[in-house]
């Protein structure tokens, strides 16, 4: 069983799905169908809030990278790089 990006993301916050279903107010299966493919735009800010997860890392089709220019979004994406990177195999 693989993790997707978003269960990495969230792991390295010491997170899982089940932990933001509940910060959210959701149910588990809402988020990990989240996982699976994208976090409706509705809901990207309210995960970001809970996660200090930037919407950058998790929309970037809708938040381009440009556009963050915080220490706190060069931190997360560098946290976020080496999730990606993991998933690709690829040694940093």
């Amino acid at each position: 069983m693989t993790t997707s990006k978003l269960q990495d993301l969230l792991a390295a916050k010491g997170l899982r799905l089940i932990d933001l279903a509940r910060r959210l107010g959701v149910n588990k299966a809402t988020v990990t169908r989240w996982s699976r493919g994208n976090i409706p735009p509705e809901n990207v800010i309210k995960v970001e809030k809970e996660t200090g997860i930037p919407r950058e890392v998790l929309r970037p089709d809708i938040y381009p990278p440009e556009d963050a220019l915080s220490f706190r979004h060069e931190v997360a994406r560098s946290e976020a790089s080496a999730v990606i990177a993991k998933e690709a195999g690829v040694a940093r």
